[in-house]
């Protein structure tokens, strides 16, 4: 370890990335391009990005598909899931077209991928044929990894350019578009769509797909689609946008409205995202898990505090690791 980390000192970041790249085109070829053989959808943003992966997973199950994941929160293939415990969302070193292999061989049909922007930056979202990318939101954090917020930005553009660029691919006889799901909050969001794509869903915002009437109460968020009202036993108003984006790609996918209601009706909270500990409630008191480590998450968390109306709050704060993004230690 110290012999890699010496040698690191003396090779540029750009060149010892390209060591990914070539793992990436490795494990593509290995393992057959398995990519090829699902439709494959990439989920990108600050935050949000694995509570959408999990929750989009629920739905297009319901819907009838056959689903595998893999993001933050665990590896997931065909109703089996794994912890994820590798401390990295993107595997390296052909993990991830080893686990889309693996999805193919158990009959999945659609492939979810938390994409990140390191991710990006050390090529292992290469060889993988994407057909959707999502957008959940963009903030200012990240920095230290990337050195400024337009270099964060120019990685999460650039996954886009890339999924529009990907191979045409036909499966079960239908050609399947190259479509881009933006949230029209994004400031500067139209850059993302610089690529040619077969199709666009805009959600949030002014944009035709909306949100109205969002509400948190004690059982949970209400809000309002198309005049059509939904209710989630989840909290946070942030996890809305989380929500509509998995319905945005739902109607792109010609999910009914009808399916849609039902499965977000059935939503299962995120482990260690808003995570009730109802063990702690015959001690008199709630417990509430949070995986918020950037200071708009933790904003979002305490509003969801101030909604249950506490006479007492105890926070404990810290990490497992540590080392990364110092910067934001103070303002957290």
């Amino acid at each position: 370890m110290k012999l890699r980390a010496a040698v690191r000192q003396f090779i540029p970041k750009k060149l010892l990335n390209l060591r990914h790249l070539f793992y990436a085109w490795l494990g593509a070829v290995r393992y057959g391009h398995p990519s090829e053989e699902l439709l494959v959808i990439g989920v990108t943003g600050t935050s949000g990005k694995s509570t959408t992966v999990y929750l989009l997973r629920q739905l297009l199950e319901h819907a009838g598909y056959t689903v595998g994941s893999l993001s933050t929160i665990d590896f997931y293939v065909a109703g089996k899931d794994k912890l994820n415990d590798q401390k990295m969302t993107m595997l390296g070193k052909m993990q991830i077209q080893k686990y889309l292999r693996d999805m193919v061989t158990k009959g999945c049909n659609i492939a979810i991928i938390e994409t990140t922007s390191e991710g990006r930056v050390q090529y292992r979202h290469r060889f993988i044929n994407y057909d959707m990318m999502v957008l959940t939101n963009l903030y200012p954090e990240h920095i230290d990894s990337h050195g400024s917020f337009e270099n964060y930005m120019q990685a999460k553009i650039d996954i886009f350019d890339y999924v529009a660029k990907c191979k045409q691919k036909v499966l079960g006889g239908k050609h399947v578009e190259k479509t881009a799901i933006i949230n029209r909050e994004v400031k500067g969001y139209t850059k993302f769509l610089a690529g040619t794509f077969d199709g666009v869903v805009e959600f949030g915002g002014n944009a035709k797909l909306h949100v109205e009437n969002v509400e948190t109460k004690q059982d949970g968020i209400h809000f309002t689609v198309h005049s059509r009202e939904f209710h989630v036993s989840m909290f946070g108003e942030h996890n809305v946008i989380n929500i509509f984006a998995c319905m945005a790609v739902a109607r792109a996918l010609d999910i009914p409205w009808s399916t849609i209601q039902e499965a977000v009706a059935r939503f299962r909270n995120v482990p260690g995202r808003l995570e009730f500990i109802s063990e702690a409630e015959q001690f008199g008191f709630q417990v509430i898990v949070d995986y918020a480590f950037e200071p708009e998450a933790m904003k979002k968390l305490y509003d969801v505090v101030d909604v249950l109306d506490p006479v007492r709050v105890i926070h404990v704060f810290g990490s497992t690791g540590g080392g990364r993004d110092v910067s934001r230690r103070k303002i957290l």
